[in-house]
């Protein structure tokens, strides 16, 4: 599944990634190109999220990975 996030800076910034919750149970891989220090303008960031949840995961517990993007400029 892929993840677009789209920066519109007049000066440098940088962006990071974080992830919360059940992510290592989830088996969720992130690639792409969304991390580091850009130049000013508008930035288009790519990821492709892949999940790959371990056959013993329970499926009666719901698991959740919240992904942020700060962003500091």
């Amino acid at each position: 599944m892929p993840i677009s996030v789209s920066v519109a800076s007049d000066l440098p910034c940088t962006i990071t990634r974080t992830l919360a919750g059940s992510h290592a149970e989830l088996g969720l891989a992130v690639t792409g190109t969304a991390l580091g220090v850009r130049p000013g303008g508008t930035d288009i960031f790519n990821h492709v999220l892949g999940l790959t949840p371990p056959w013993t995961t329970d499926p009666q517990v719901p698991l959740t990975a919240p992904m942020a993007y700060p962003v500091t400029q």
